[in-house]
């Protein structure tokens, strides 16, 4: 009999071959606070269309009828502004870079690097697989057999493994941006402002009607699902290393109710169908990077792909659908001593040749685009779910 296997939610775009790549090297990049010529300010107006319940937690809890739902139990709190749900610019800016990251030649960004993951000799109580409980020294394994309740080992990730694509920091004199990969060059580092934001995406109109929302209790990922796997004895100490990373996470197309899960967590959230409205502002970017922007935003024709954001993205929850509503410039200099004048609109749709053109530019730049990610972040995102079972049935027929 085959062991267990759990559910298929996520799969990883690979790395750039090589590693990240600097911004310098296109010497067009700039982080002036005042507008520049040869680069784009202004901002694009997005609609966003919930194709799915979406949480984004306020961290808090609250009554239900104070969340609008039916009266009679608590829920977890729904991020809101002046008493009405907003999804928050900071969920938007963090799903954007995200898959900006993916489809450019960027760096990793922090990751964790030390976890301690439970095995067993049952499988559904295993944080680690089998075949690796087997390379165990044979005390260890005794234990795996042995043990009431499963004991836990350390795992590590080699720190080389992650050297090529390790988190950019500002270097020190005058170009302290010169080895910023394309995401920290426009979203920012640490001690950088970045050059895109948010406004907070707001409801427009009102919500569609609701009913309560519960759903089971979610995890982080493993660290050992991360990378090829070795185990390691360092005198009296075992533990697992990650080696070889496989990628970025990208979450497979899940629809609510898919996934078999007891539902123990109610919820606050937008429901399926919400119509929401934002501004997302630029500065000085070039019409690559603009590109870029449109690309991770997942509305290029031929090449959608869904915009997630918030909590339950393995159960079906956070889908967004992005359309362009116009593009607003304010690209010449005197327009920024002349505060009469705002930005003009210089496209209206995902479509029109200004933008079309911000896309063949990004295309086009080898030193940013990174052609297997977004093919990648495409196949990922467009992939249906997998039950375990029927994973295990592929691979064993496969």
């Amino acid at each position: 009999m085959s062991e267990y296997k759990s559910a298929e939610w996520y799969g990883f775009v690979p790395l750039p071959p090589g590693g990240k790549r600097s911004m310098a090297e296109t010497g067009k990049v700039t982080h002036a606070l005042h507008l520049t010529e040869g680069s784009h300010s202004g901002y694009l107006e997005l609609e966003l269309l919930a194709a799915s319940p979406i949480h984004v937690g306020s961290g808090t809890t609250e009554l239900s009828e104070d969340a609008g739902q039916e009266a009679g139990s608590v829920v977890k709190g729904m991020a809101r502004v002046a008493g009405r749900p907003v999804i928050p610019a900071t969920s938007l800016k963090g799903a954007l870079r995200s898959n900006y990251e993916a489809i450019t030649h960027s760096c990793l960004g922090p990751v964790r690097t030390r976890a301690t993951e439970k095995y067993s000799r049952n499988p559904r109580q295993s944080e680690l697989p089998q075949a690796l409980i087997n390379e165990l020294p044979p005390d260890l394994r005794a234990q795996a057999e042995e043990a009431k309740w499963p004991p836990r080992i350390v795992v590590e990730l080699d720190v080389q493994a992650v050297h090529p694509w390790q988190p950019c920091r500002l270097s020190r004199g005058k170009e302290a941006t010169a080895s910023l990969c394309p995401a920290c060059a426009l979203f920012g580092a640490e001690g950088l402002q970045g050059r895109v934001w948010f406004d907070d995406a707001e409801v427009v109109g009102q919500l569609p009607q609701r009913g309560p929302l519960r759903i089971a209790s979610l995890y982080g990922p493993r660290l050992h699902r991360a990378g090829s796997l070795r185990v390691i004895t360092r005198g009296h100490s075992t533990l697992v290393q990650v080696q070889r990373l496989r990628g970025r996470k990208a979450y497979y197309r899940v629809r609510l109710g898919e996934v078999p899960a007891r539902g123990n967590v109610p919820l606050d959230y937008l429901p399926q169908g919400t119509c929401l409205r934002t501004l997302l502002y630029f500065r000085n970017l070039t019409p690559a990077e603009l590109g870029g922007v449109v690309a991770a935003l997942g509305i290029v024709p031929k090449r959608e792909f869904a915009f997630r954001v918030g909590g339950g993205k393995p159960l079906g929850l956070g889908y967004l659908k992005l359309r362009l509503q116009g593009a607003y410039m304010a690209d010449e200099v005197e327009q920024w001593l002349d505060f009469d004048v705002l930005p003009k609109k210089a496209a209206s749709a995902v479509t029109d040749d200004v933008v079309l053109d911000w896309i063949m530019t990004f295309v086009g730049d080898r030193n940013l685009y990174y052609e297997a990610g977004w093919r990648h972040l495409l196949d990922i995102t467009r992939h249906a779910y997998v039950p375990g079972e029927e994973v295990e049935n592929e691979r064993s027929t496969g």
